[in-house]
C-alpha cells in the first residue's frame, strides 16, 4: 500500500502539529512496514537563512529524526506569484502577533478591520498558490498512490487532495482534522467562513473524515464516514519524571488571548504566601511557549513577577526536560457552547511525564472532558464556571504537593496507566491502520 501524507505541519518542523503525523507514520512503518510505504508532500520551509524569500521557521531535532521512517519527503518551493504575499508579510503583519477573537474584531478601529480582511486575502490568496504549485509537482505521480491523507489547517492541503481525488476516483481520501475548520476565533475577518465553505461543497469527495475529538465540527459531508483519531504521546520519548530542585509550576504550550488565561493559579499561590503556608523564595512559576509578552503581561497583573520565569518558545527537547523536572505542570482551556474543552496535544505529553497537572478551565459551560477525567491523570481541574465548588479543591492540591515536596524532595501521583496508554502513539496508528483496510 503506497500512501502520501499532504501536510503543511510535519516534521522538521516545530509545532505540535507536526507531531500527529510524524508520530503515526512512525509506528505504521515499525508496525506494517513490510505492506507500506509512506510518502511526505509538503511546502518547502525554510530552517537555515534568515535572508530567503521564504518564512524562517524554528526545526524541531527530536522531529528530525523521525524522518527516516519517510520513504520519500517532497518539500516543494512555492515561490512563483508570491510577490504580493511576500510585501504582506514585511508590510502588514511585521511583528503584529496579536490574537483577535472573532467578536472582538468587530469592535476593533476601522484601520484594524482594513487590515484584518487584507489578511483574509492574503491567505486566500496563499492557499491557492501553494496547492497550485505543489499540483503541478504531483500530477504525474497521482496515479501511484492508493491512499492520500490531508491534514488541516491550513487550507491547501484540502485543496489539494480533493484535485487529487478529482483526477484519480480510485484513490481513498481520508480527510484529517487536527483541528476545528475555519474557528470563529481565527485571527482574521471572514476567512473561517471561506474555509467551512469550501469543505463543505468538496467534502463529499473524500472516503473517510478523521477528527481530533469528539467535539469537533468539520463541516464535512454527513454521508461521508468519520471517526475520532486523537493526537497522543510517542512512548519512545518517555522518559523517567525528576525529582525537582524548586517547586516549580511549568507551563509549556501557547497561550492565546483570554482564552488560556491561567491568572487563577496566582491567586492561589498569594494567597499561601500571605498566609505564610509555602516559601515565596521556593516557587516559581515558568511560561515555555508562544506569546511569552501575554504571559509576562499576566503575571504582573495578578502580582506575579516576583516568582515568574518567561522563557518564550524554546525547543521541544528543553520542554521535556522542563516538564520532567517540574513539581507541577499548568494547561489552560475553555469551555463554552459551541466550543467543547477537549485534551489538547500538549495534554498528551503531559500524561507522558507522569507529574502532577493543575488544568484551568475558562468559559461558563460546566464539566468539561478535563473535570471528568484529570483524576485518571493524578490531577486537579478547576473550572471558572464552578470557581466555589473547584477553586478549593486547585488550592488544597497545589497545597499538598507543596508540603510532599518540603516534606520528602519529590512529589508523586497515581495514574490510571490503562487509560493513558490508550494515548500512545503506537496504538494511535494501529486504529488508523485499521480505518485505512475498512475503507
Amino acid at each position: 500500500m503506497r500512501i502520501l501524507l499532504i501536510c503543511d505541519a510535519i516534521a522538521p518542523l516545530q509545532g505540535i502539529a507536526s507531531i500527529r503525523w510524524t508520530k503515526i507514520a512512525k509506528y505504521l512503518k515499525e508496525t506494517h512496514g513490510n505492506d507500506v510505504i509512506i510518502d511526505v508532500l509538503t511546502n518547502k520551509k525554510n530552517y537555515d537563512d534568515p535572508n530567503s524569500s521564504l518564512r524562517l521557521y524554528p526545526k524541531d531535532i527530536l522531529l528530525e529524526k523521525d524522518m527516516r521512517y519517510f520513504d520519500n519527503y517532497f518539500d516543494v518551493v512555492v515561490t512563483n506569484g508570491l510577490r504580493f504575499a511576500n510585501w504582506y508579510k514585511r508590510k502588514v503583519i511585521g511583528k503584529d502577533r496579536h490574537f483577535i477573537t472573532g467578536t472582538d474584531v468587530a469592535r476593533h478601529s476601522i484601520k484594524m478591520r482594513l487590515k484584518a480582511r487584507i489578511r483574509t486575502t492574503y491567505e486566500t490568496y496563499y492557499s491557492y498558490v501553494v496547492c497550485r504549485a505543489l499540483w503541478s509537482f504531483i500530477k504525474e505521480k497521482v496515479d501511484q498512490y492508493d491512499v492520500i491523507i490531508s491534514s488541516y489547517n491550513p487550507i491547501w492541503p484540502f485543496m489539494l487532495a480533493y484535485k487529487m481525488k478529482s483526477h484519480n476516483f480510485k484513490i481513498k481520501w481520508i480527510a484529517d482534522f487536527r483541528d476545528t475548520c475555519g474557528r470563529d476565533n481565527i485571527d482574521m475577518a471572514g476567512y473561517a467562513p471561506w474555509h467551512r465553505n469550501y469543505v463543505m461543497n468538496r467534502s463529499y469527495l473524500a472516503d473517510v473524515v478523521l477528527h481530533v475529538d469528539d467535539f469537533i465540527n468539520t463541516y464535512t459531508n454527513k454521508s461521508v464516514k468519520d471517526y475520532t483519531v486523537t493526537n497522543g504521546y510517542d512512548p519512545e520519548e518517555a522518559a523517567a519524571p525528576q525529582r525537582p530542585e524548586r517547586f516549580e509550576l511549568v507551563y509549556t504550550g501557547s497561550i492565546y488571548g483570554n482564552q488560556q488565561d491561567f491568572s487563577v493559579v496566582y491567586k492561589v499561590i498569594n494567597e499561601l504566601i500571605y498566609d505564610e503556608e509555602v516559601d515565596k523564595e521556593k516557587i516559581r512559576v515558568i511560561y515555555a511557549g508562544r506569546y511569552g509578552e501575554q504571559a509576562q503581561i499576566m503575571s504582573e497583573e495578578q502580582g506575579g513577577t516576583g516568582y515568574f520565569v518567561n522563557l518564550s518558545e524554546v525547543s521541544r527537547y528543553k520542554v521535556h526536560e522542563l516538564q520532567r523536572k517540574a513539581a507541577i505542570l499548568i494547561q489552560a482551556a475553555f469551555n463554552i457552547e459551541g466550543d467543547n474543552c477537549a485534551w489538547t496535544g500538549k495534554m498528551y505529553e503531559y500524561m507522558m511525564a507522569q507529574k502532577p497537572i493543575v488544568y484551568i478551565v475558562n468559559g461558563n459551560k460546566p464539566y468539561s472532558l478535563p473535570s471528568k477525567y484529570m483524576e485518571s491523570l493524578g490531577g486537579v481541574c478547576y473550572e471558572n464556571s464552578r470557581h466555589e465548588e473547584t477553586y478549593p479543591e486547585l488550592k488544597k492540591y497545589i497545597k499538598e504537593k507543596y508540603d510532599e515536596w518540603v516534606q520528602t524532595g519529590n512529589i508523586k501521583i497515581t495514574q490510571d496507566r490503562q487509560y493513558v496508554e490508550r494515548y500512545s502513539y503506537r496504538a494511535i496508528a494501529e486504529q488508523v491502520w485499521m480505518i485505512i483496510n475498512d475503507i
